[in-house]
Order: structure tokens, then sequence, then C-alpha cells
């Protein structure tokens, strides 16, 4: 029988950790930059067609996190038992598992670039601008599942650091190129929207050629032997799927479920979607470390898993919350005090002011509700129950949120501002719901035998 220590992670190490992770979500609050740059070009069906294929992408790439996760749980469970060859298997299974799921995804999207639009119910401007856009985006889904593999072995075994560069490197290569390809420079003609779409390919190209230069040459990786090639273990393979997939899963409906606020707050007209989407981009960038802390307690679990007690991981997760709440909390309050400041770069001419203004500090305060689910959910998946956090959300989306928002929807009320609040609010309260689902059964098992 294994002897667990009681030694849980300090302060300074889950932020020796977290800030290269913090590093990385600011990064990719940079695609932004693609949207500026169509819009320059001021043609409302090239803005129309990128605002709707990035809905499908986020859940695209959702997915491509969830092969992610799936490699940070099993690499983290070898790394925490010091089996570095196991390690290594579990690196070349997941590279090869997501090339696999990523050629799938790209042959599907290339073939029905059309159909999707077109059974979707889009103009034929939008059908016309979208299809050959699609299509170039599809080629790049590969590239991004195999970097996405990547980055998950990296944070399995600890090492925050490289993902960090990664993005760097690669959002680098992105805004270059996105600028060049769009606008046309350096010879090259201006390509609009299929230039977008290329500078997504070199950006996931510029980030695997980095990561495999990187990984052959880091004696840090060394021993877990990533390049030694052997025949494939379908029974690795499989485990790999049974973790990865729930999360996919899980991550796609939890994306979705702002598309359905998006049509439940539509009949509250133009300035109610524009409240929402200020609101939610002020979130999001508060919500930066929440993320980042989230992917650092789930390879903590994970590699705790073998060599200490439940107590202590206990002790962990709640400095790795407290962290979180900190820090989104704080920025909240900052958006919130001076909430005219930040509501005037999405709403120059004082539209919408007057429906964001008033609801963001009281949605600012839900929002903890979400601070709390995606860390106990990150602490859960390295607790290897991903099936657990799968279904918890699918059952209180599909119980909770979505029939109260509907109802909400559907109620005969002139009072915008208060409908608006709730819809959005039914998200965050079932964020909190399902917290409560994880943190029992945390402590349930620690309450029964002190393991996980």
């Amino acid at each position: 029988m294994i002897q667990k220590n009681s030694r849980s992670e300090s302060y300074k190490n889950i932020l020796s950790y977290a800030l290269p992770e913090i590093v990385t979500a600011t990064i990719l609050m940079s695609a932004v930059v693609d949207a500026r740059f169509i819009a320059k070009l001021h043609k409302v069906t090239f803005y129309a067609t990128v605002g709707v294929t990035s809905t499908l992408m986020q859940l695209i790439a959702k997915a491509a996190e969830g092969v992610g996760v799936g490699t940070v749980i099993l690499c983290g469970r070898y790394n925490g038992d010091q089996d570095h060859l196991h390690v290594g298997r579990v690196m070349r299974h997941a590279v090869l598992l997501s090339i696999g799921i990523g050629a799938c995804i790209s042959a599907i999207l290339y073939a029905g670039a059309y159909t999707i639009y077109h059974s979707s119910g889009m103009s034929a401007e939008i059908v016309a601008a979208g299809t050959p856009y699609l299509k170039l985006r599809a080629i790049g889904i590969a590239l991004m599942f195999v970097v996405s593999s990547i980055v998950g072995c990296m944070r399995g075994i600890k090492n925050t650091t490289l993902p960090m560069r990664l993005f760097v490197v690669g959002t680098s290569a992105f805004i270059i190129s996105d600028y060049v390809l769009i606008f046309g420079h350096f010879g090259i003609p201006a390509l609009h929207l299929r230039g977008s779409a290329l500078a997504y390919i070199i950006q996931y190209a510029a980030m695997l050629i980095y990561a495999c230069i990187s990984l052959r040459h880091s004696p840090y990786v060394k021993k877990y032997q990533l390049f030694t090639w052997e025949r494939i273990d379908y029974r690795l393979m499989y485990t790999l799927c049974t973790l990865s997939i729930p999360v996919m899963i899980d991550k796609a409906v939890l994306a979705s479920a702002k598309i359905w606020l998006v049509l439940m707050l539509a009949p509250l007209g133009i300035n109610a979607l524009s409240s929402f989407s200020a609101i939610r981009d002020l979130e999001q960038i508060a919500f930066i470390p929440a993320i980042a802390l989230a992917q650092v307690v789930t390879f903590l679990v994970s590699n705790a898993r073998v060599h200490a007690s439940w107590s202590s991981i206990l002790v962990t997760i709640k400095r790795v919350f407290f962290l979180a709440a900190l820090a989104v909390s704080s920025l909240l309050l900052i958006f919130c005090l001076w909430s005219d400041h930040f509501l005037s770069y999405f709403d120059p001419q004082n539209i919408f002011r007057y429906l964001a203004k008033p609801a963001l500090p009281i949605l600012s305060i839900f929002v903890l509700c979400d601070v709390v689910q995606i860390i106990l959910a990150g602490a859960m998946r390295g607790a290897s129950y991903v099936n657990l956090v799968m279904w918890t959300r699918i059952i209180i989306l599909g119980t909770f949120v979505i029939p109260l928002s509907y109802a909400i929807h559907c109620w005969n009320s002139d009072a915008i501002l208060l409908k608006f609040i709730l819809i959005y609010g039914s998200f965050y309260i079932g964020n909190g719901i399902m917290s409560t689902f994880y943190w029992f059964k945390l402590t349930r098992n620690h309450a029964k035998n002190g393991t996980v």
C-alpha cells in the first residue's frame, strides 16, 4: 500500500504554474484582432460571415480542448507516479488520436461547407462568402487538434512555460500574416476573408513546427522518450478516448448555452444583444485568471492522486479557488467602478449603455458562481470524473437553465432590464448548482475513505 503524504501545493507553487497560463489565456484574447481587421474592410457581409463562423469554430475549439484535457489527466497520473516511459507513450498516442479526430472533422467541414451555411438559413451573400472561407478554416482544424494535444501533454507534466511560448509564437505569426494577407502587402494581393482563413493555418503550423523543435531539443522532456516509435496500443487509445470524449461533449454543451442565451435575448432588441456582447467580453477578460487556474488545478490533482492524501488535495483546490476568486472579483470590481469608461469601448455613441451599465454589477456577482464551477470542474477532471462533469452539465443545462431562461423569455413584461438580468443570470445560477454537485462528490470521497 502506498503511503500518501499530507503536503498540499503552496500558493507560491500554484502561482508559478498559473502565471504562464494567464499569459497564454490573455494572448488567446488577441483573436479579436482578426474581427477588427475584417471590420475595416467595411463589408457587412464579410463581418457577418466571420461572426457566424466563429460560433462554429468555438465549438470545435472546445472539442480540441477536450482531447488536451484527457491527455492532461492521463499524463498527470503517470507523471505523479514517476512513470516517465508511460507518460511518453500517452503523449505519442494522444498526438495520433488528435490527428485522427482533427482529420475527420476537417473533412466533414470541407465537404459540407456549403450545406452548413445554406441549411442554416443564411443569406446568399453569406453562403457565397462563407463556403470558401470555411473550407480554408477546415484545413487548419487538424493542426489545431494536434497542437491542443501537445499542450495537454506539457500541462500534464507541469510544464506551463512551453504552452505559453507556443501561443506567443502562434499569435505573433497569426497577427502578422492576418494583416498582410487580408489587406495585401509586400507584393501579396489583398485576399480579404481568404487571407483571414490562411492566417489561422499559418498560426497552427508555426506552433506545431516550434513545438516539434522544442521537444526534440529539450533536456526537460528527454526522459519521456517522445520520439520513440512503437506499435499502437489500442487499449491506451481507448482509455484516452474515454477521458477525452466526455470533456469534448461537456465543453461543447457549455459553449452552446451561450448561443441559447442569444436566442432568448433576441426579442428584447438589438440593444439587449449589444449589451450581452459587451458584458460578455468584459467578463471574459476578467475570467482569464480563472481559466488559467482551472488548467492548473486539473494537472495538480491528476499528479497528486498517487502520492498525496485527499485532504491535502482538497486544500490545494481551496487555494486555487481563492486565487481565482480574488483575481476575477478584483477585475470585475474595476470594471464596475469605471463602467462608463470600459463600456465606451463597445458603445462609443452611448446607445445601449443605459441597459449594460446597471446590469453589469449584478451579473458580476453571478459570475462568481462560474468561478467556483470552472475550478471544481477542473479538479473533478484531474480526479478522472470526466463523465460526472459531462452529465452534470447536460442535466443542469437541460433541466434548469434552458427551461428557466425560456420561461423568462416568454414572460409578458416590459421590464427589459429585469428580463435581461434574469435570462443572463440563469446561466450563472445553473453553474452554481453544478458546483454544489462537484463539491459534494469531492468531499464525499474524502469523508468516506480519504481517497479519490
